[in-house]
């Protein structure tokens, strides 16, 4: 039996405009991407997160705490679709420190939990 090993990379693969414009469109993102907009709307907060994606790369820059948090939603939806059609990986490596997508994806947090504690 081949064992499957997923990797939550750094938070520095949607610097690129055209990696995020692209990303956003996967089903199980933009999902991932609304339900963290209505917890951020429900916590009185003003940001769409939609809106950030589309930012220039300065300008997304320029919000590193938000820039955290669009990532782990990123890297949750993507995991969402890997499992979607895959059996759940064997092992799963990444930082576990802050606001932490693998937490989610461990069942260690709730998404809801990992969007409240994020620094945004």
């Amino acid at each position: 039996m081949q064992s499957v090993c997923m990797i939550f990379a750094g938070r520095r693969g949607l610097d690129d405009y055209n990696m995020r414009t692209s990303i956003v469109r996967v089903p199980e993102v933009s999902q991932r991407i609304k339900q963290a907009q209505f917890i951020l709307d429900q916590s009185g907060l003003t940001v769409d997160l939609y809106s950030f994606a589309q930012l220039s790369d300065t300008e997304y820059s320029n919000q590193p705490q938000l820039r955290v948090l669009l990532s782990g939603i990123v890297q949750i939806g993507l995991y969402d679709r890997f499992i979607k059609y895959r059996n759940k990986p064997q092992f799963m490596l990444g930082k576990v420190n802050g606001c932490s997508a693998l937490d989610v994806c461990t069942s260690k947090m709730t998404f809801e939990e990992f969007v409240q504690s994020s620094d945004f």
